[in-house]
């Protein structure tokens, strides 16, 4: 999936390390409380949509040499086969802003293109504009504005990858 990163199935053994990169990023949690936890994060690890099994699923982190800079939760052929669904994207907040995010966005995009996939969907907290200036620099379109199981205003949205 990337030439610069190392990239690999996050396990339970891994569980402090996802820990210690989420736990820093504070703002991130001020838009999609509660914050982290050991707990949380065992639940993410398995959390599915409806009709989708653990082998459409993809918790994976990128590391540079042994270090984890980003980690990602993927649900392949969602909501409709010919989608990936990006659950969940954080990047160490030591090395964002460098171009590390985009980056990785747009091998996972080239990868899933090259495996017949034609469009990636993902949803943010409508309030975040750090995370809506990202999406948008990534190629993702609006789709629409909805409430989720949060009480949250969120925006979903899409990149065509044709």
């Amino acid at each position: 999936m990337s030439e610069e990163y190392i990239v690999r199935k996050l396990e339970y053994k891994d569980i402090d390390e996802i820990y210690s990169l989420c736990k820093e990023n504070k703002r991130f949690y001020e838009f999609c409380p509660p914050m982290v936890s050991i707990e949380s994060i065992k639940d993410d690890m398995f959390i599915l949509p409806k009709g989708k099994t653990l082998k459409d699923k993809y918790y994976e982190g990128f590391y540079k040499g042994d270090k984890l800079v980003a980690i990602i939760d993927l649900i392949t052929n969602y909501p409709d086969e010919e989608t990936c669904f990006i659950g969940f994207f954080m990047v160490d907040i030591n090395v964002q802003n460098k171009g590390i995010g985009s980056y990785i966005i747009n091998a996972v995009c080239d990868e899933l293109k090259r495996n017949n996939y034609k469009n990636v969907r993902l949803a943010w907290i409508e309030d975040d504009k750090k995370a809506e200036y990202f999406w948008h620099k990534n190629g993702f379109k609006d789709l629409e504005k909805k409430l989720d199981q949060n009480s949250h205003n969120v925006i979903e949205a899409i990149r065509v990858l044709i």
